[in-house]
């Protein structure tokens, strides 16, 4: 868990957080194109508001199975 509020200003904090440390120990600035994770909207709007627009959303299949399981019941 990276956050109690999952809003999107804490993704914002903790992706910033890691790209500022992906700079600092690889002198390289950090340009993922793909974000992998659950649907929630505030993980997709924390990561563009520090890396980009442009990057492929993929979704954690394990939390699909679990939303497909989920509406089953």
């Amino acid at each position: 868990m990276v956050t109690k509020t999952e809003q999107k200003e804490d993704y914002r904090f903790f992706f910033s957080s890691f790209k500022q440390a992906m700079l600092k120990h690889n002198q390289t600035e950090y340009k993922p194109k793909y974000l992998l994770a659950d649907a929630a909207h505030a993980i997709t709007n924390g990561f563009k508001s520090v890396f980009c627009e442009d990057f492929k959303r993929i979704v954690c299949w394990a939390h699909v199975i679990r939303a497909i399981d989920e509406k089953k019941d």
